[in-house]
């Protein structure tokens, strides 16, 4: 009796250990029907398809791309979290499978420029308005007539008479 006992024992450990190593979370329930499609559905969303280039795996309507949603959700149904699942997706296909750039390296810079481009672009818009808007400087008046101005303009006029 105690051999058996040991050896369920034994078979018992190799199974939990067996969960472990396959990343099925042996702590949690199983996910409910609408949770997996759920879980799926995000997974879907947020991968590139390696089958359809440009083309989120949701959208693409090849037959590998099918089976790979579909070995997808098989494994949400095993237990197998969200992380896990993409963690071996970009194994399987690397990096370039997410939708979405890294937060880290060359990622974040893709994640930094839109912002800094935008900083740029609204500082020099409100430089361009305040150069714009400025008030021109008034012109100088003209200079008051004084004497020589009039003796000048009486020999115009003088001038202008004998011609007529």
């Amino acid at each position: 009796m105690r051999r058996h006992a040991a050896a369920r024992l034994a078979a018992l450990l190799v199974l939990l250990l067996s969960l472990g190593a396959a990343g099925v979370r042996a702590d949690a329930p199983p996910l409910s029907p609408g949770e997996v499609d759920a879980e799926a559905a995000i997974i879907f969303n947020t991968v590139m398809s390696p089958y359809c280039p440009g083309v989120l795996l949701s959208g693409c309507g090849s037959s590998p791309a099918v089976a790979l949603r579909d070995s997808i959700k098989a494994r949400l149904r095993r237990g197998h979290t969200r992380e896990q699942v993409m963690d071996d997706l970009i194994a399987t296909y690397g990096e370039d499978i997410l939708g979405l750039p890294s937060y880290s390296g060359m990622g974040g810079l893709v994640w930094l420029l839109p912002g800094l481009a935008l900083a740029f672009g609204l500082a020099v818009a409100y430089w361009w308005v305040r150069q714009v808007r400025r008030a021109p400087e008034p012109a100088a008046p003209p200079p008051a007539a004084g004497p020589a101005d009039e003796s000048l303009r009486r020999k115009l006029e003088a001038e202008l008479q004998e011609r007529t």
